[in-house]
C-alpha cells in the first residue's frame, strides 16, 4: 500500500516537473536564439549549453553550438610538444573543416622521422590532407 501511494506521489510530481524544465527551455533557447541572430556568439554560447543540458534529445541547442564553435569553412590550431630542453619534438596541426553542418577533424602530427595525416583518426594521405583542407 504504501508503495503504491509513494508510486502515486512520484507519478505526480513528474509531469510538473518535467513541465518546468521545458518552459525553461524554451525560454532559453528563446533568449540565445536573440543573441545569436544579433550576433552576440559568446553570449549565446552558454545559454544553448544549459538548453542541451535540460534537453539533450533536441539537436537544436547541439547545431547551434556547433555553429558557434565552428563555423562554416577551416579553423586551424597548432601546437608544439617540447622536449625537457625545450628542443621542440612534434608539431601538430588540426583543422577542423565545416562545410554543410559536417565537421570533420585532421591531424598533421610532424616528427624527425616522419609525418602522419589522420581524417578523424583514420590515416590518410598528404594529398587527401592539401585536398580536402583548403578553404
Amino acid at each position: 500500500m504504501w508503495c503504491t501511494l509513494l508510486c502515486f506521489i512520484f507519478l505526480m510530481n513528474v509531469p510538473a516537473q518535467t513541465l518546468e524544465e521545458k518552459e525553461q527551455y524554451n525560454k532559453l533557447i528563446t533568449y540565445a536564439d536573440s543573441l545569436f541572430d544579433g550576433g552576440f556568439f559568446e553570449k549565446a554560447l552558454p545559454l544553448y549549453e544549459r538548453a542541451y543540458i535540460l534537453n539533450p534529445q533536441d539537436s537544436y541547442p547541439y547545431n547551434q553550438l556547433l555553429q558557434i564553435r565552428y563555423p562554416e569553412g577551416v579553423q586551424e590550431t597548432i601546437t608544439y610538444t617540447k622536449n625537457r630542453l625545450g628542443a621542440v619534438v612534434e608539431t601538430t596541426t588540426i583543422r577542423i573543416v565545416r562545410r554543410n553542418n559536417l565537421i570533420t577533424e585532421y591531424r598533421k602530427v610532424k616528427r624527425k622521422w616522419g609525418t602522419h595525416y589522420t581524417k578523424n583518426g583514420m590515416t590518410i594521405t598528404e594529398y587527401t590532407w592539401d585536398i580536402e583542407t583548403v578553404e
